[in-house]
């Protein structure tokens, strides 16, 4: 199994939303759907989140009729090393994060690419998760993504005194 680190560039996609999403203001990451956008909303809240790296890289794969065929997973997240040093460090994770009405409409073709991903984690001593709206999508998300409207707010300073002001006349 051949690993190239030219991964595939995003861009335009059709029938989905891809876009930039700044994450811990340090660096941005592209996604290529709104379940990938939450999906990064929750590792930013996430403090034992290192580092995000999409389409980290290319596997080569076989298709189901024995052709060449690739796969790019979406993201390589790192983790910090546990205060503890009593714990294993966390292995850094490849993601795929895909609607669960595509890992069924294409799960024969996507088992095949799975399998590499698998392989190649195990090699790596990395670990392979799919995640999919139901692992995404909750009520702490919802929360997570409410909570970042609000962090680059800033006050304004007048209002503030004013407000305290009159709090204690």
């Amino acid at each position: 199994m051949k690993i190239s680190h030219k991964n595939r560039k995003i861009g335009y996609t059709y029938g989905s939303t891809s876009g930039k999403f700044m994450f811990r203001n340090k660096k941005i990451i592209l996604f290529e759907s709104l379940l990938e956008k939450s999906f990064l909303q929750v590792l930013e809240f996430n403090d034992m989140v290192l580092d995000v790296v999409e389409q980290p890289f290319t596997i080569e794969t076989q298709t189901t009729k024995g052709n060449k065929g690739s796969y790019t997973p979406d993201f390589l997240i790192y983790f910090k090393e546990p205060e503890l040093r009593t714990t294993n460090p966390i292995k850094p994770i490849v993601a795929e994060v895909k609607p669960s009405k595509k890992l069924i409409q294409n799960r024969i073709e996507l088992k095949q690419k799975f399998k590499s991903a698998i392989k190649f984690c195990n090699e790596q001593e990395f670990r392979f998760k799919i995640f999919n709206e139901n692992r995404i999508r909750s009520t702490e998300v919802d929360n997570i993504v409410f909570l970042n409207r609000y962090k680059d707010y800033k006050p304004d300073q007048s209002k503030i005194a004013s407000a305290t002001v009159s709090l204690f006349k």
